[in-house]
């Protein structure tokens, strides 16, 4: 099952129990940050620029200090 998920990579983050990697993206059709594990990723397309990347990249380390592992999926994390 292959899906496509359009969205703003901002940053890497590794398990420190598991040693896996995952994406850390800004999905703007749920206004909220996903994590996907790296090794599960096939390709990717480059895009165009996103204007308010440092913005995105701002209030996610703003919630990081929040974030348990890397489950980013809580009722706790803000949208933007």
């Amino acid at each position: 099952c292959e899906t496509k998920t359009l969205g703003v990579p901002l940053k890497i983050h590794i398990s420190t129990q598991t040693g896996r990697r995952y994406v850390i993206i800004y999905r703007q059709d749920t206004k909220r940050f996903h994590t996907f594990r790296l090794d599960y990723i096939k390709s990717i397309k480059l895009l165009k620029i996103y204007k308010d990347y440092d913005e995105l990249l701002d209030q996610l380390e703003k919630s990081d200090n929040k974030c348990w592992g890397i489950n980013l999926g809580n009722s706790n994390m803000p949208s933007i």
